[in-house]
């Protein structure tokens, strides 16, 4: 994520809270979206007619920590879908068994209270995760350091950003692997400009 992060300028960087439950879970593809009332699981399961195959469902569920809008079984219906994965801005719950399912969700927070009913929320529509605009078909990607937001049309163009990131730091680790001085490396001895490790 930080070379996307890097490529892209930060553009697209969701709220620092939104992480997997489990690091070393990585999420990839385009995005479906729900927004429901906290803790509404209802509108979570009615989103579930537009989830398929390497989609990543977006869900706003306005950042509320203490309130879960899905668990073990809807993770499980995902799964059992074919999606990617679960970004939830608000709480989820059952750990144990989404570890044990191991499909990646990530969330702002955990929570183990019972779910609440709403107001069936909305489904495919254009919302707001993490502080950042999602559309349907935006991409999406996440690993332990957060989650990422690239617009559909802006795809190739943070791939290809990210790309030039890892080979420039590349660079950097081989130098230091070498023995060079990091002060030289990263340009801190010159006038000129400077490079920025991470």
């Amino acid at each position: 994520m930080a070379a996307l992060a890097d490529g892209r300028a930060n553009a697209g960087v969701m709220d620092h809270a939104i992480k997997p439950i489990a690091n070393r879970w990585a999420i990839w593809g385009p995005a479906r979206t729900a927004r429901v009332a906290p803790g509404d699981a209802y509108g979570v399961i009615a989103a579930l007619a537009q989830v398929d195959p390497g989609c990543v469902l977006v869900v706003d569920a306005g950042g509320e920590k203490n309130a879960a809008c899905l668990g073990a079984d809807i993770s499980l219906a995902l799964q059992v879908r074919g999606a990617a994965g679960v970004v939830v801005d608000g709480g989820v719950r059952d750990v144990p068994d989404l570890l044990e399912l191991d499909f990646p969700v990530f969330a702002r927070s955990v929570w183990p209270g019972v779910l609440v009913d709403g107001d069936g929320g909305t489904a495919g529509e254009p919302i707001t995760c993490g502080g950042v605009p999602v559309a349907p078909g935006d991409y999406i990607a996440g690993d332990a350091d957060g989650v990422i937001v690239i617009p559909a049309g802006e795809v190739a163009d943070a791939v290809a950003s990210a790309e030039k990131v890892l080979a420039l730091e590349a660079g950097w680790q081989a130098k230091l692997r070498a023995g060079a001085d990091p002060l030289e490396v990263w340009g801190l001895r010159s006038d000129g400009d400077r490079a920025r490790p991470d």
